[in-house]
């Protein structure tokens, strides 16, 4: 999602807020299978998955079925980039 649960004002994506934009997580997931050989390819040993832009918490169900997915494969990374309103919850 694109979504957020602020509007800062000094938010460097402001302007660019187009909510409840949502991806289905088999797509993402199809989508990173297909990667894995090319990102192989071209000599990198891993790649980093980023959630971010609007506030990824509130969607964590989506977060958390991409991780779950590729948690055993050490090729994926993970990081989540929050404002940190609802890290307490998870």
């Amino acid at each position: 999602t694109q979504d957020c649960n602020f509007r800062c004002k000094y938010c460097y994506e402001r302007g660019y807020y187009t909510p409840n934009i949502s991806y289905c997580e088999q797509d993402v997931i199809q989508f990173l299978h297909k990667l894995k050989p090319i990102i192989l390819d071209l000599g990198f040993t891993n790649l980093t998955v980023c959630f971010w832009g609007g506030e990824p918490l509130l969607n964590m169900s989506f977060v958390q079925t991409i991780i779950n997915h590729f948690l055993n494969d050490e090729f994926f990374s993970f990081w989540i980039f929050t404002n940190g309103w609802l890290l307490a919850k998870y």
